[in-house]
């Protein structure tokens, strides 16, 4: 449906299009990556005022390929997710993302900005188990997390194994689970 080749490793962020979302920094990081011979394509999906900073910023991106597929219902957001191998939230501004709780239960690997409340040994993305961190509005280290996974798909695998049994575990605690381990 939206035209990726097969052999391309697919990156999705989901989001709002606003300043604090850092989107501008993903665009940045595959800048960084133009000589990674791995394809990869970008879906960014959200809509804002962000957006014609967006565009402005895909100047110059030629080997890889960014999608900004605007508003996508949240009941059709699972088939986004099924499509990525690697689920990116580079936010500044993000107590523990809704966003990052999908994407792990849906099986994907995580790369999060270290100002995202959602990472820790016990958080939804555990770093070296089931995704990796890096520091906010680096562009560098964005660029060198998602080369490494982008290399290899065993990390991909076993990463999206780790995501998917941590969001199963997290939902049997929140529905029941923990207030039975409580009792």
């Amino acid at each position: 449906e939206l035209g990726i080749p097969q052999d391309s490793v697919v990156y999705s962020v989901v989001g709002k299009l606003v300043p604090t979302k850092r989107h501008v920094d993903v665009i940045d990081a595959l800048r960084r990556l133009h000589e990674c011979q791995t394809p990869m394509v970008v879906l960014i999906i959200g809509s804002g005022r962000d957006e014609p900073r967006l565009r402005e910023a895909l100047a110059g991106v030629r080997r890889h390929a960014v999608r900004l597929l605007g508003f996508v219902p949240p009941r059709d957001l699972p088939r986004y997710y099924a499509a990525t191998d690697v689920y990116l939230h580079p936010s500044s501004v993000d107590a523990h993302s809704l966003a990052i709780s999908e994407a792990i239960f849906m099986g994907c690997p995580v790369i999060a900005s270290d100002r995202c409340g959602s990472f820790g040994p016990s958080d939804d993305v555990r770093p070296g188990q089931n995704g990796l961190v890096y520091a906010c509005a680096d562009g560098a280290a964005l660029a060198q997390r998602m080369r490494v996974l982008a290399e290899s798909v065993d990390a991909r695998l076993a990463f999206g194994a780790a995501s998917r049994e941590i969001a199963v575990s997290s939902q049997a605690l929140a529905h029941g689970g923990g207030l039975a381990a409580c009792l």
